[in-house]
């Protein structure tokens, strides 16, 4: 299976990109909504601008691509929750470097939505590292939030639209990586048409109790603030479990890395401390999908209260319920917004509950 096999449901993204790997330019704007697969995009790319036969997905370069393995593949990483100055001056050092084997570095630089705003003052500097490319390196840049903001930035760039995945696409994936069909499915039903979660929520099996958790939330609501806490540690017990697929997941790359780079010369991926940064970037965007999944899951439950109101005869009661949950929706709406821009989570979820639990 060649590299951009697994792209699936991105048949004109892929016909694009193989039409460019003859004479690539040096950047690449890979861009399309939260949950596609941007980022596989980019690394099949990747590997097909490394390997000899463009992409044949079963040499030694394209395995070590496609597994994070390929020093010559670079995958920028950030120190926080943008990024900064500092972190673009990193990737301008190591793209100016001389390709190892390859040939072409390639740098893959994620979410570069997160250069813009007035807490991410780096766009400038990122443009300029794109105006001034050196020669035998090739930008690759995904973005989910394609704004007027990047207007400069994409100027500079081929871009590469990728489609929204359905829960038939991401089940497909699923099952070519050898997921049982049953579980490929709800895994992919439950991802909210995201891939990576999907792939997570398919190797763990408390899916369902933590959604029924969340279902619980307003019943068990008792107007007291020590029942909503004792809520807030439940959730926050039940978070802390469901990243164990991905803890999993990183010890068995850290485990892949070793066994590649003992008895070999040549460095056989990106440093370690830019693979342990890495992970904690994604540890931190695994809590938040997780957040996310639990509110979604809250205003299908406060959604349904809503709609069998609007379905039942009129009453005082029901009007009481209705009130209460469509201010319950509300409440959930601004705790979801927070996600982009609180990393407090106990302190997100105490708010939440105790707010919920008054009305």
């Amino acid at each position: 299976m060649d590299v951009f096999e697994r792209l699936v449901g991105q048949e004109k993204a892929v016909t694009s990109l193989r039409a460019h790997l003859a004479h690539p330019v040096h950047a690449f704007l890979f861009h399309g909504p939260a949950g596609a697969n941007v980022h596989d995009a980019m690394v099949s790319f990747a590997a097909a601008l490394q390997c000899p036969e463009g992409g044949c997905g079963s040499c030694d370069v394209c395995r070590r691509v496609l597994t994070g393995a390929e020093a010559d593949v670079i995958e920028a990483q950030r120190e926080g929750v943008s990024w900064l100055i500092d972190d673009v001056h990193e990737i301008e050092r190591v793209a100016r470097r001389r390709p190892l084997a390859c040939p072409y570095v390639v740098v893959l630089i994620d979410e570069v939505e997160l250069t813009v705003g007035s807490g991410s003052p780096s766009a400038a500097a990122l443009l300029k590292t794109l105006e001034e490319p050196p020669s035998r390196t090739i930008f690759l840049l995904g973005v989910n939030d394609l704004s007027d903001e990047l207007a400069t930035i994409e100027s500079r760039c081929v871009t590469i639209p990728l489609a929204a995945l359905s829960a038939a696409d991401i089940g497909e994936i699923l099952q070519r990586e050898e997921v049982d069909p049953k579980v490929a499915t709800v895994s992919a039903d439950a991802s909210g048409g995201d891939l990576e979660r999907a792939r997570l929520l398919a190797r763990d099996p408390g899916v369902a109790s933590r959604q029924a958790l969340w279902r619980s939330v307003p019943e068990r609501l008792d107007g007291t603030a020590s029942g909503a806490m004792r809520l807030v540690d439940e959730i926050h017990a039940a978070i802390d479990d469901a990243l164990q697929p991905l803890q999993e997941r990183q010890a068995a790359e850290e485990r892949r890395r070793s066994e590649e780079s003992a008895g070999s010369r040549r460095r056989s991926g990106p440093p370690r401390a830019d693979v342990e940064r890495r992970h904690r970037r994604e540890v931190r965007r695994a809590r938040i999908d997780e957040l996310r999944f639990g509110l979604v899951t809250l205003t299908q439950v406060y959604g349904q209260r809503v709609g069998d109101a609007v379905s039942s005869p009129p009453d005082s009661r029901v009007d009481q319920r209705m009130e209460t949950s469509m201010a319950a929706l509300e409440i959930v709406e601004l705790a979801y917004r927070r996600t982009s821009t609180t990393l407090d989570e106990v302190l997100l979820l105490s708010d939440l509950l105790l707010q919920l639990g008054r009305l």
